[in-house]
C-alpha cells in the first residue's frame, strides 16, 4: 500500500514537472519533488517525537549542550534517518516504470490524488505537532 502511494506521488511529480518544463526537466526534477512530498510527513513526525521527548524530559540536547553535541545530535536524529529514508524511497519507486504517455483523464486522476496527499501532508504538519504538544501537557485543545 505504501509503495503504491509513493508510486502515485512519483507519477504526479513527474507529470507535473513535465507540464512545467518538458520531458528533460521532468526526468531531472521529479525525484526532488517526490522527496519534498515525503519530507512534509517526516518533519511532522520528528516534531511530534520531539514534543513527546520534551514533555518527558528525555531530550538529549538542551541550551547548555556543547556545539559539537548539538551537531552530532542533529546528524543522528535528522540527517542520517532522512538519508536512509531517501535511499529507501528512491529504491522502492524506481522498480516500477513511469507511465510516460497518459490520457488527460488519467492525468487529472493522478493530479487529484497528488494534491490530496499534499494537502493532507500540510494538515498533518500544521495540526498534529501542535495537538501533540498540547495533549502531552494535558491542556484542553477544544476551548
Amino acid at each position: 500500500m505504501l509503495k503504491n502511494i509513493l508510486i502515485h506521488i512519483r507519477d504526479f511529480c513527474y507529470h507535473f514537472s513535465k507540464k512545467q518544463g518538458g520531458e528533460k526537466f521532468a526526468l531531472e526534477n521529479y525525484k526532488l519533488r517526490l522527496l519534498g512530498f515525503v519530507f512534509i510527513y517526516y518533519i511532522g513526525l520528528l516534531v511530534v517525537i520531539g514534543n513527546i521527548a520534551h514533555h518527558y524530559n528525555k531530550m538529549p540536547i538542551n541550551k547548555n549542550s556543547s556545539f559539537l553535541g548539538r551537531i552530532s545530535f542533529s546528524l543522528f536524529f535528522f540527517l542520517l534517518p532522512s538519508w536512509l529514508l531517501l535511499k529507501w524511497i528512491l529504491k522502492t519507486v524506481e522498480d516500477s516504470p513511469i507511465k510516460i504517455d497518459i490520457s488527460l483523464d488519467e492525468y487529472r486522476k493522478i493530479r487529484n490524488r497528488g494534491l490530496f496527499i499534499l494537502v493532507f501532508g500540510f494538515v498533518f504538519l500544521l495540526f498534529l505537532p501542535s495537538t501533540s504538544y498540547l495533549y502531552s501537557r494535558g491542556k484542553n485543545t477544544y476551548r
